[in-house]
């Protein structure tokens, strides 16, 4: 007796070629990752690519399936790493990457059926699980998440992706206004207490997770008005994350912000399936 698979929201050919055009786009980061912070950033990625190919490997043998280390393990074994500051201890990059890979993507039936991104569930579960220890690493002297460091790698990471895939450039269009809008309004009620909203377009944290992150097909609207609004609630919530509670940077405020777009990613969908119907 096999097991049966769900219904997936990304085809495997569509989901093979998005992942390996991440892969490509991952480069840059890492390159400039390693350049700043070291070789242990390979190694991070070495740890956390194990520790989720296991789990693929475990579901493989429950599904009885052949077992392939494909493009998808890009999604926790290299995106995640580089969404971590440089001092993470590695059992918890390992942890992590697990939870990432078996409560995201594997309970939902594996690659290209993911409804939240496994790299943004790992870094999530460590802040809800280990806020003490988080809570050191992103407030001391390598608070940054070693993926964010370098606007240029970034961009051309963004690049590439966007060009990747069809639509990518609807949730970056719809991100940056929502997030830009709301520091707006944020500055207007008081200039004082909140930055200008052109913090927001110096944030490596904040375009790595946009262009790169929330953009993945699986678990982000298809349709090009869904899309944009999916943008725009992931912006948005993610300024009022960073003003309004104890995550003073994008790079957890975006940990959030993109998981609470993923969750309303299926209902925007049927709402823009339906619009076009309608019109049609």
């Amino acid at each position: 007796m096999t097991s049966s698979d769900a219904p997936s929201r990304l085809p495997p050919a569509h989901a093979t070629r998005d992942y390996a055009f991440l892969a490509v786009a991952l480069v840059p980061p890492t390159i400039a990752a390693v350049a700043h912070s070291g070789a242990r950033v390979l190694v991070t990625m070495v740890v956390a690519l194990v520790c989720s190919a296991v789990v693929e490997l475990a579901f493989a043998r429950v599904r009885r399936r052949a077992f392939s280390v494909g493009f998808g393990v890009v999604l926790t074994g290299v995106a995640f790493p580089l969404l971590m500051p440089a001092g993470a201890p590695l059992w918890m990059i390992g942890l992590a990457a697990a939870f990432g890979a078996l409560f995201a993507k594997e309970a939902f039936g594996g690659t290209g059926h993911q409804v939240f991104h496994p790299a943004m569930v790992a870094k999530c579960f460590l802040l809800i699980s280990w806020p003490g220890t988080m809570g050191e690493l992103i407030k001391g002297a390598d608070a940054v998440a070693v993926g964010e460091g370098s606007l240029i790698a970034i961009g051309v990471a963004a690049a590439i992706v966007i060009v990747s895939r069809r639509g990518a450039l609807f949730p970056v269009i719809g991100g940056l206004s929502g997030a830009v809008a709301t520091a707006a309004i944020f500055a207007t009620i008081d200039a004082e207490r909140f930055a200008s909203p052109g913090e927001v377009l110096a944030s490596g944290a904040f375009w790595f997770a946009l262009c790169v992150v929330s953009i993945d097909r699986a678990s982000s609207p298809r349709h090009p008005a869904p899309a944009a609004a999916y943008g725009l609630v992931v912006g948005a919530v993610a300024v009022c994350i960073k003003y309004l509670s104890a995550y003073g940077s994008y790079t957890e405020a975006m940990i959030f912000a993109v998981l609470l777009g993923n969750l309303f990613a299926p209902a925007l969908d049927s709402v823009g399936a339906m619009g076009e119907g309608a019109a049609a």
